[in-house]
């Protein structure tokens, strides 16, 4: 057996509002992070994080957190307003 067969990263663990998949967390697997409906990652820009378990035992990246989605003026988009 490869000594990199035997290598297991920790608990990348959860941010903020995500939704995880993925739960084998050793050499190479991929754990994806995408937000709760209504929601967006923060720093923008992509639907989904995916993190990779490296041969060091770590992961490529730290679990993210999403937030409310806000208009330009910082009004929740997900509020109605009844007149």
């Amino acid at each position: 057996m490869s000594y990199l067969a035997e290598v297991a990263c920790g608990d990348p663990g959860f941010g903020d509002n995500v939704i995880r998949s993925g739960v084998s967390l050793q050499y190479d697997d991929i754990v994806v992070y995408r937000c709760v409906p209504q929601h967006v990652l923060i720093g923008g820009g992509l639907e989904e994080l995916r993190l990779r378990c490296t041969s060091q035992s770590t992961w490529n990246g730290t679990a993210p957190s999403c937030e409310r989605k806000l208009n330009m003026d910082g009004v929740d988009l997900f509020t109605f307003y009844w007149v």
